[in-house]
């Protein structure tokens, strides 16, 4: 199930089947960091993208299921990364609380979304309450948020960069707007 996928798998497939479609050269406008100007068609090679391998063992194989010691609290929770699925649902979760209190919650719906279990207590309602209630500490929170992202698996966009205006050199990431799926 597509929906299903952990968004790194996502994006990896996605990336084939535009490099089976339209080739591996990808020519996006970049700006550079330095000087500012617009990099007009800054040429990208979608095959030179390494891929960033899941690092950490799921606690149950092939369940997206992984455990982590909260630093400060010392609480034991089991999270999941994000599906195709979940995406979704965070985004609309977002939208609607945006259009009805113009409020931002995008880390406290996705961690309540993402963690599973707060000490072995797996009811989604306790969990969203723990959160709620601010009872994590904000440098537990980043170090979940730290965690899930140093252990998911996902295509690493980054790649050389020369600015033809100024001839900064440097690494930037590889815009990817409506023109990375269809091109003329």
């Amino acid at each position: 199930d597509p929906a299903q996928l952990i968004v790194g798998d996502r994006n990896s497939l996605v990336t084939g089947l535009v490099l089976a479609s339209y080739g591996s050269k990808y020519e996006v406008d970049v700006r550079c960091e330095s000087c500012g100007e617009m990099n007009k068609k800054y040429e990208f090679n979608i095959n030179n993208l390494p891929i960033k391998w899941l690092s950490e063992t799921p606690a149950q194989e092939g369940v997206n299921e992984f455990s982590f010691t909260l630093p400060k609290s010392k609480k034991a929770i089991t999270f999941k990364l994000a599906t195709s699925e979940d995406e979704k649902e965070i985004s609309t979760i977002l939208q609607r609380l945006k259009a009805s209190t113009n409020r931002d919650a995008n880390i406290t719906t996705r961690l309540k979304k993402l963690i599973l279990s707060i000490d072995g207590e797996r009811d989604p309602g306790k969990v969203a309450e723990f959160i709620d209630r601010r009872s994590l500490p904000i440098s537990d929170s980043l170090a979940l948020r730290n965690r899930i992202e140093e252990i998911s698996p996902d295509l690493d966009t980054k790649q050389p960069f020369i600015c033809s205006h100024c001839n900064f050199t440097g690494t930037v990431a590889m815009p990817i707007s409506f023109d990375f799926f269809w091109r003329a």
